[in-house]
């Protein structure tokens, strides 16, 4: 699926933009915290509630284009050419000239970077909402104060946790390519190693959704499940073919073959109905 928006800008000679459905995003994550605020503080005045949601909201954006900045500088590093990074609901997407890794040791280091940036961010939030602790607000920017120390934490916790989560060892995951990185030191061959790992990451699947099932009941057995089967098979598959085309020459010229038989078919199908009618 091609994923575009509008342009913003540049940063390091790298385009960005911007879906429709970052503002979703963003307005998603300003209503839950918005809305989740009270329980923590009590008599917070409305304003300050959504002011710590619209925070919290551009702070987790800017923390996307953090993250997909460290893992394109470092591509840059390794020679590969950053087009474009497109933000949109579900995180950022960079887009390559031509991504193709030369050693595991530029695929290592593109994808872990990733998640190594993400716990900066993560840090530099916590840091910021200790300055404010320690510092004497007006009796008036209290609440101003509140609001701003909660969105802080908040981006502490979800770029924790988001580190993490990126650091599963599946498909499209930053883990996935790490792992994969990690056998192809050892065995020489990136399409056996993606094999390798696409068949680990069924099974770390399988994995998360009984972890799932044990934490959570039947419901997270469901959605998790869902987003197993849906989503990390179905890519890590996808990963797999992409890669066999990339550096498989005999199975690349297969695909070649396979596409001009079909559409040499489908042409010979259109001739003949031209004629028949």
């Amino acid at each position: 699926m091609k994923i575009d928006g509008w342009r913003i800008g540049k940063v390091f000679g790298i385009e960005l933009r911007l879906h429709w459905s970052v503002f979703l995003l963003a307005g998603l994550i300003a209503w839950s915290l918005a809305t989740r605020i009270p329980a923590v503080v009590p008599g917070i005045p409305v304003i300050y509630r959504w002011l710590s949601g619209v925070i919290a909201g551009l702070g987790l954006i800017f923390s996307i284009v953090w993250h997909e900045l460290a893992h394109s500088r470092m591509a840059i590093h390794y020679g590969l050419r950053p087009r474009k990074i497109t933000l949109f609901l579900f995180g950022g997407a960079a887009e390559f000239e031509k991504e193709e890794f030369k050693s595991p040791k530029e695929e290592f280091f593109i994808s872990v970077v990733g998640p190594i940036s993400s716990l900066v961010f993560a840090g530099i939030c916590y840091g910021l909402a200790l300055i404010l602790e320690a510092i004497n607000f007006p009796t008036g920017l209290v609440y101003f104060k509140l609001a701003t120390i909660l969105s802080l934490s908040w981006l502490t916790v979800i770029n924790f946790v988001l580190a993490v989560f990126n650091l599963f060892p599946v498909f499209p995951m930053d883990g996935g390519r790490v792992l994969r990185a990690v056998i192809w030191k050892f065995n020489h061959d990136i399409v056996k190693a993606t094999k390798i790992s696409v068949k680990l990451a069924k099974i770390f699947g399988v994995i998360l959704v009984l972890i799932g099932y044990l934490i959570g009941g039947i419901g997270n057995l469901l959605w998790i499940g869902l987003i197993v089967w849906f989503f990390i098979i179905p890519a890590a598959e996808q990963e797999y073919l992409a890669t066999r085309i990339k550096y498989d020459p005999d199975f690349r010229e297969k695909v070649r073959e396979m596409i001009k038989e079909r559409y040499q078919k489908e042409l010979e199908e259109l001739e003949k109905l031209i004629k028949d009618n």
